[in-house]
């Protein structure tokens, strides 16, 4: 599952109908999340075949399906899920305003859907023209669309042909240095929808170069630190767990953090660390990496206090 997020106005229907005009054959659900008004689904839907029984879910031309939800979205996907014989990705597309945080986090904590859908990660639509002074203010919105930068594990600057957009690549890059950066116009560009739009694989731990990414550091108030530890050092699960909590668990206006990832060397061997919003997961990982490193994105994070936190959770 794939959530597309943004804000107003930032091109998001015009890259879900990308996705769903793929020559690959591939079957997509979409989700409509969080919207006030049904005008951009018919929209989108223009093409619609056929309904469900009760009116939610409608088939599509090309085979894929849609849905719209105001409520859990759990019981969307579950709906989706049972009705769809065969789904190589759900897209999950959130109103301007809306948090992906939480949608992405509910993944881990709905055990109906632990078996048929995993998070493939978050792609966050940024507008090219208005989104630097949107990024750089503290007006009506500012929070909502860093925070959406900041989650994001892909980011698009839409409209790149409508001016340069390379200071605002800057600034998206200090809000989340370890997301993959794309430009995109009406929807296209150097990037692939099976491997990047969907299916891109990046929910997992940073690995982008470069970016003061690997090395604790101070920070503006918004923005991104990571502390490491040599291959040598075993953490100590419970340690490590209090630790993302004291970042993650807090209320809306107390959370340090809103994405959290890593790989660390547990007693029972290494993990995948990956966090969002409130809830995070360690996984076990078969690979084998050359340090333990714990990567946030937030606000008013301290790189020097996260290495001393996390040198405190050797076993």
């Amino acid at each position: 599952m794939t959530v597309l997020c943004g804000f107003l106005g930032a091109g998001k229907t015009t890259i879900l109908r990308r996705i769903l005009e793929n020559d690959q054959n591939l079957k997509i659900a979409v989700v409509e999340n969080e919207f006030g008004d049904t005008q951009g689904l018919e929209t989108l839907l223009a093409g619609a075949s056929a309904l469900d029984a009760d009116g939610r879910i409608v088939e599509l031309r090309n085979g894929c399906v849609c849905c719209s939800t105001k409520g859990e979205l759990a019981s969307a996907l579950e709906g989706l899920v049972q009705k769809a014989q065969r789904l190589d990705a759900i897209v999950v597309e959130l109103s301007g305003v809306a948090d992906p945080g939480p949608v992405a986090a509910g993944l881990w904590l709905d055990d109906a859907l632990e078996s048929p859908v995993v998070l493939d990660g978050v792609v966050c639509v940024v507008d090219g023209v208005s989104g630097l002074g949107l990024l750089e203010s503290s007006g009506p919105g500012a929070f909502e669309a860093k925070r959406a930068v900041a989650t994001a594990d892909r980011i698009l600057l839409s409209k790149a042909d409508l001016g340069d957009v390379s200071t605002l690549e800057d600034s998206v890059r200090l809000l989340n240095p370890a997301a993959d950066v794309r430009k995109s116009i009406r929807g296209e560009g150097e990037f692939a929808i099976d491997g990047f739009l969907i299916r891109g694989g990046t929910a997992g731990p940073p690995s982008v170069p470069g970016l003061g990414w690997a090395t604790p550091h101070n920070t503006t108030k918004w923005g991104a630190c990571a502390a490491t530890l040599p291959a040598s050092v075993v953490l100590d699960r419970r340690r490590l767990e209090r630790l993302l909590g004291e970042y993650l668990w807090k209320s809306e206006d107390d959370r340090k953090a809103f994405r959290a990832k890593g790989f660390v060397l547990l007693e029972e061997g290494w993990a995948l660390v990956q966090g969002v919003s409130d809830a995070f997961d360690l996984e076990p990982a078969e690979e084998l990496f050359p340090e333990s490193r714990l990567a946030l994105i937030g606000v008013g994070l301290d790189g020097d206090a996260l290495q001393e936190a996390f040198e405190k959770c050797k076993l």
